[in-house]
């Protein structure tokens, strides 16, 4: 039994859970405006960028919520979580204004389901795991990794209605994905392609950075990389943004869309680069920069930098 501060708790969440924040927007439209330059064609930025999938199709779904309508990306691969985050413990992550718990069953494969009791609407994450299904905590029903309920505490009916959506969920590239859309269109393949994260020669990082921000304005930050010369100019960037800074010789900037991938080059000729890569490549004069920068559906963003001395 649970005394009236638990279950005035659970509800609490319950409706934290029904009103979760619908801030995304709509995608951008395409920017008719491409700036060129002479020495950035597009065969060069090509080649560079031969480890990027073909471009897929692009689908949406259109939900209706309390602030009017808004556009998702639908049958995708969405990045969810990093391995050592879903484990025997419940975890509760908001994706595309969704609420999702993730635990791992007694084989250590990851299960995603919608973080809702269909009894009373009480959160899943709040409850705990019983071998390789999670039981509410609050009236004690009990869902399998596929959604279906399979107890109901004092009866032996379960009704069909009693059941949850289960999401399509893998584990690649370092990272815990999820399928939003059609179950049957999920196929692995589709997920942004990272074969750097398995490369011998490299050593990947992975963290989890929460930005209390809409998610374009993250993909809007990695895209136009000119802020690096003022926000990163003692990291990353230079000291070329700073207004009497040292300036490089040339700057070159372009945008192109491939379709449904949208692509930004930039490169600084000759530019005084900061401590980070002065220590990377034992940099002792001036360099040449290049960002490139490729946005893929549904929301990862590729960035590769170069220096060349």
């Amino acid at each position: 039994s649970h005394n009236d501060g638990d279950r005035r708790s659970l509800e609490d969440q319950s409706e934290l859970t029904r009103r979760s924040d619908r801030r995304l927007g709509r995608l951008p439209e395409e920017d008719p405006h491409v700036l060129h330059y002479d020495d950035c064609t597009t065969a060069d930025l090509a080649e560079r960028s031969r480890l990027y999938r073909p471009p897929v199709r692009v689908e949406t779904v259109r939900k209706s919520g309390n602030d009017g309508d808004h556009m998702f990306l639908e049958n995708y691969w969405y990045c969810a979580a990093l391995p050592h985050e879903v484990d025997a413990r419940p975890l509760r992550r908001v994706i595309c204004n969704e609420p999702v718990v993730f635990y791992r069953d007694t084989k250590g494969k990851p299960v995603a389901l919608e973080d809702r009791c269909s009894h009373r609407q009480a959160p899943l994450s709040t409850g705990e795991i019983r071998g390789d299904n999670i039981q509410c905590n609050y009236h004690g029903f009990v869902f399998n990794r596929d959604g279906a309920c399979v107890h109901i505490p004092h009866q032996d009916t379960i009704p069909s209605r009693a059941h949850i959506r289960a999401y399509p969920v893998t584990e690649q590239w370092g990272f815990i994905w999820i399928w939003r859309g059609q179950a049957a269109k999920a196929d692995t393949a589709k997920i942004p392609h990272l074969p750097w994260t398995t490369d011998a020669g490299r050593s990947p990082v992975y963290v989890y950075f929460y930005v209390k921000a809409n998610h374009q304005l993250v993909a809007d930050n990695l895209l136009d990389i000119s802020h690096a010369d003022y926000l990163h100019s003692d990291t990353l960037g230079s000291k070329s943004g700073i207004m009497g800074g040292p300036q490089p010789d040339k700057v070159e900037f372009r945008t192109w869309q491939e379709g449904d991938e949208v692509h930004s080059f930039r490169k600084l000729t000759n530019v005084e680069v900061a401590s980070y890569p002065k220590k990377w490549g034992n940099f002792t004069r001036n360099v040449n920069r290049t960002n490139i920068q490729m946005w893929q559906a549904p929301n990862t963003d590729h960035v590769h930098m170069e220096y060349e001395n």
